[in-house]
């Protein structure tokens, strides 16, 4: 705009000064592009289409425009000194003409282009035919300057052109260079810095074969965190720098430059490289591993000093540390991405959470705890509780409940006889089994160590009282197993065949038929025979899970039950002198009845052979005659 109002201020100021000349005058010259005006010159940029307007006289008499690299008097020969190809000039009117031009760059011993027009016999009026310039016609002739001035030193109608840095294609292909490491750098300060040094050692530990071998190749690089850092920003910054300077001189527009180098380094430079190396870091770093150490030792004069002063001030880099509730969320996160499986997540977390957790979060309430008084007796009835409740040890209390004297293992009762009432503390204090306490607020870490050494799988949890003026003391409150803690680690209930409750803490009964064995202490005196209330229960079992005719669908358990109290035991003792007494069946022989041998032996003679073996308890005899029934 400056440039506009001096050549129009010119223009009009000079224009009433001077008669009409009998030769073409040029005023004015204006460029629609220019790089800037150095000592009243105007440098144009070198090697673009310029669209040029000629301000003058007669100017409708000019065909064409070149330029020289000297400056020579207006009206003087400029035949042999043009030094540029000539440019159509295009008349608007006698007063405005225009041409489109390109200029090259300037050599070392030239100071300017100088303006040179051609006039041509085709373009003067015939009027003028007889003019005192008709010995210029068809020449070129240098435009000098309509000022009033032919002074070599006055550049007002000449050009200057600027110098690029290096020859174009060179500048274009260090541009797609410098744009492939602005964005290389970029990625791998997102894709390298993003990977600490723990998760190296995961990925070098636990990944696949390519994660681990380049995991292997980076972890070095990575372990030097703040030169790496310092490489790679002074790179990126060094890059970016020398693409805006490269696109400046490329265009030759400071503003376009700007524009496109803004344009180029978000897209080529920022987004695209960081959305790659995001998720394709570690493959990409280690693949161009020899490059960032080439850069390392490029930029160390520089990245060193830097990076040893923030070592000293922020410490050394250590990983990244998860704590167990981060531990936790990232264990679900990974489910919720279906790598882990959710019994293999519940389990992890659970174990987590094991010493956050104390042994009165988990714990049977004394008062819904199976327990047997000291002094009772190992009779039916009290064995018919501890097999119907299903539990397998079993707290002795004395007295009061809180009172635990002892643990009975149900293994220990497998050689009494309930016909002898065996004393519970007889039992008791034959195994004299130890028993652990705990208070209410050890941990379930620590339990499970307990637990370990063997000592007990059941321990009873105290709390401390300080409620009131008196002097704190202990209360027995509840007790807990190993089964409990495992539970807690695993996250779900263990739920075995003979388990009456699904969860000890809710209370949720399980939907299971409790067995009753008391019907087998009633004795019929009317029988055959009697049967120990043991070997009731030990056929009862026999027949409803080995014999398919007494399987539940097809006879109710209660019948079952009721069945063997019935008149249908009978007893065979061996007469050597009655053989017709001893035989039970006859080879070849109709029976419409079915044995179960429950005590005792017996001969079997089959085939034509006469292949002799004996039967022992619980060997059934004409199973098949139930069937068709």
């Amino acid at each position: 705009m400056k440039l506009d109002i001096i050549l129009i201020t010119v223009f009009l100021k000079l224009l009433p000064i001077y008669c009409t000349p009998t030769e073409p005058v040029i005023y004015g010259i204006l460029p629609d592009i220019y790089n800037s005006i150095t000592d009243n010159i105007i440098v144009l940029p070198s090697n673009k289409p310029i669209h040029l307007s000629m301000f003058g006289l007669k100017m409708d008499y000019i065909s064409h425009i070149a330029f020289a690299s000297i400056k020579k008097p207006r009206n003087s020969s400029c035949e042999h000194e043009r030094v540029t190809n000539s440019f159509d000039a295009l008349p608007e009117n006698s007063f405005v003409s225009t041409s489109v031009i390109s200029l090259r760059e300037l050599s070392n011993n030239e100071v300017a282009f100088f303006l040179c027009i051609r006039v041509t016999p085709t373009s003067l009026p015939k009027a003028d035919s007889t003019s005192n310039y008709t010995d210029i016609d068809g020449k070129w002739i240098f435009a000098g300057d309509g000022g009033g001035t032919d002074s070599v030193s006055d550049y007002r109608l000449s050009f200057r052109t600027t110098t690029t840095l290096m020859p174009l294609w060179v500048q274009i292909i260090l541009i797609i260079l410098l744009f492939f490491l602005s964005g290389l750098f970029s990625g791998l300060n997102l894709g390298l810095m993003s990977l600490d040094k723990t998760e190296l050692k995961i990925i070098e530990s636990a990944g696949s074969h390519n994660e681990k071998s380049y995991a292997k190749a980076i972890r070095p690089v990575r372990e030097k965190g703040n030169l790496l850092l310092c490489t790679l920003l002074l790179g990126n910054v060094l890059v970016n720098t020398s693409l805006t300077i490269l696109m400046d001189d490329l265009t030759g527009n400071g503003l376009f430059a700007v524009i496109g180098s803004t344009i180029g380094i978000t897209l080529l430079g920022e987004i695209m490289p960081q959305a790659v190396c995001s998720r394709n870091g570690l493959a990409i770093g280690a693949k161009t591993l020899w490059l960032t150490k080439l850069f390392m030792l490029l930029t160390f004069p520089i990245a060193f000093p830097i990076s040893f002063l923030l070592d000293k001030i922020l410490g050394e880099e250590i990983g990244q540390v998860y704590s167990r509730e981060k531990l936790g969320v990232l264990i679900r996160e990974q489910a919720l991405a279906g790598t882990v499986a959710a019994d293999e997540m519940n389990i992890i977390t659970g174990a987590l959470a094991l010493t956050t957790k104390t042994v009165a979060d988990v714990m049977t309430p004394l008062s819904d705890a199976f327990m047997l008084s000291y002094s009772a007796n190992l009779d039916f009835h009290t064995m018919n509780e501890i097999f119907s409740n299903g539990y397998t040890r079993i707290p002795v209390y004395e007295n009061d409940r809180q009172n635990i004297r002892s643990v009975l293992n149900v293994k220990d009762l497998a050689f009494i006889n309930t016909d002898d009432k065996v004393p519970v503390s007889t039992v008791c204090d034959f195994y004299n089994r130890s028993i652990i306490i705990v208070l209410d607020t050890t941990n379930l870490g620590m339990m499970l160590k307990e637990f370990r050494q063997g000592r007990a799988h059941m321990a009873f949890v105290e709390r401390l009282v300080t409620e009131g003026d008196c002097d704190p003391y202990r209360e027995m409150i509840g007790l807990v197993t190993l089964e409990d803690v495992i539970e807690e680690i695993i996250q779900a209930e263990i739920v075995d065949e003979t388990d009456i409750l699904t969860d000890n803490v809710h209370h949720q009964v399980r939907q299971v038929r409790k067995r009753d064995f008391r019907m087998f202490g009633l004795h019929d005196s009317q029988g055959k025979s009697r049967l120990s209330p043991q070997l009731k229960i030990a056929a009862l079992r026999h027949l409803a899970s080995e014999v398919k005719s007494f399987e539940e669908k097809y006879i109710c358990y209660s019948v079952l039950q009721s069945f063997l109290n019935a008149n249908i035991v009978g007893e065979c003792i061996y007469n050597p002198k009655d053989d017709e007494a001893n035989t039970l069946y006859h080879m070849g022989q109709w029976s419409n009845y079915a044995i179960l041998l429950l005590q005792g032996r017996a001969v079997v003679q089959i085939g034509v052979e006469g292949l002799i073996f004996e039967a022992g308890p619980f060997l059934m005899f004409g199973e098949a005659v139930l069937k068709l029934y």
